[in-house]
């Protein structure tokens, strides 16, 4: 009796195209375009060479040395220009370059704005300053080794060491496909709640015929939230597969964890729809309705439309991060991604299993004391 309700459960489920539209169809199109919109993000952030006036008005042959030490390579620190004060003051109005150096009896900066670049360019006077006694002393008493004096100083201003504190992916733009993920979780409550509406006798004809079946009300709604589960976890493994094989999005190699980070995210979005859809004998459309406004909000405070919501969130009232389903899902996988298979990581699943439970076993109790005059 239990596989016979869960195989036409199944097909009913596959059947409802407008629900499975926003499970599968709506995930991987916005996830274009969160590919599209987000290619190249890291890429802005990646130092570019500062393009820099020079207004040299008299000689200092060991500044020269240094600044021309910082102009090669494949990415040189420096795009340097010699010209007069009046074409330097275009340049810097106009934005194409970052500063005026001026080399007079002392060396001197003009910027216009303070950035990172002119941040740049402050502590590299700053440090050319310091090291400067050092430098004229040198090429006046030993001026063979003056080079390699120079040379040493170029390489303290420019080295830069990359200092990975993670293995993870670092792209800040991933934390939006986390978020993807779980928005498509708590869709799945679109099946849940329709699993609930199919066993209500007043709110649907399915629903009114089941009421006088002579199968037991339990095994009915257990094999239809089964039927929806199942559904709803072919539709977020076509989601993750796309993500992960078609637009390359690296979710890190914790194969095992991210699986089990879905399940139970799926997991939850139905047994969500499940409670909601069990409270009240409201329209379908209002709880339609209210799983909709939920799902969002829940996403909206996770982050999946400002990266720095959870942030917020989470300083202004951090109780949310930590029942909130759509923030438990996104910070597994970011906690997967970046401390790896940690405390925090299995802290979030058991919260979630606990939620997940508390909406079933909540929906099933309400369920069971439904009554209905007549049919």
């Amino acid at each position: 009796m239990f596989l016979h309700i869960l195989k036409y459960n199944l097909i009913s489920a596959i059947r409802v195209k407008q629900l499975n539209f926003w499970i599968l169809i709506f995930p991987i199109i916005l996830g274009t375009l969160f590919n599209i919109a987000f290619s190249g993000l890291m890429d802005s952030v990646n130092f570019k060479t500062i393009p820099v006036a020079i207004v040299e008005n008299s000689k200092n042959e060991n500044f020269s040395s240094v600044v021309n030490s910082l102009t090669i390579g494949d990415t040189p620190m420096l795009k340097v220009e010699y010209t007069d004060e009046e074409k330097a003051f275009d340049k810097l109005k106009n934005g194409d370059c970052k500063g005026i150096i001026y080399i007079d009896e002392s060396i001197s900066l003009t910027v216009s704005s303070n950035g990172i670049e002119q941040s740049i360019l402050k502590s590299f006077l700053q440090q050319y300053k310091s090291k400067e006694t050092i430098i004229t002393e040198t090429a006046m008493n030993n001026p063979a080794v003056l080079n390699d004096v120079i040379a040493q100083l170029s390489n303290e201003i420019t080295t830069i060491e990359n200092i990975n504190l993670t293995d993870g992916n670092m792209d800040m733009s991933i934390q939006y496909f986390y978020n993807l993920i779980a928005m498509t979780c708590l869709f799945g409550s679109y099946l849940g709640v329709n699993t609930i509406i199919n066993n209500q006798g007043n709110l649907s004809a399915v629903g009114a015929r089941k009421c006088i079946s002579p199968a037991r009300k339990s095994i009915t709604l257990i094999a239809g939230l089964l039927s929806a589960y199942i559904v709803h976890l072919l539709c977020l493994t076509v989601n993750l597969l796309y993500l992960i094989f078609v637009l390359g999005i690296d979710f890190g190699d914790k194969i095992p964890q991210i699986v089990l980070t879905t399940l139970i995210g799926g997991f939850a979005g139905i047994a969500m729809g499940f409670f909601i859809g069990s409270i009240g004998k409201i329209s379908t459309n209002a709880k339609l309705g209210i799983l909709t406004s939920t799902s969002l909000i829940l996403c909206f405070f996770s982050g999946l439309m400002a990266h720095n919501m959870k942030m917020k969130v989470e300083n202004s009232f951090p109780l949310l991060n930590k029942i909130s389903p759509a923030a438990l899902i996104a910070d597994s996988f970011h906690s997967l991604n970046i401390y790896g298979v940690s405390e925090r990581f299995y802290t979030n699943i058991i919260t979630l299993i606990a939620i997940s439970l508390i909406f079933i076993i909540s929906g099933l109790i309400i369920t069971r004391r439904d009554s209905y005059a007549n049919l």
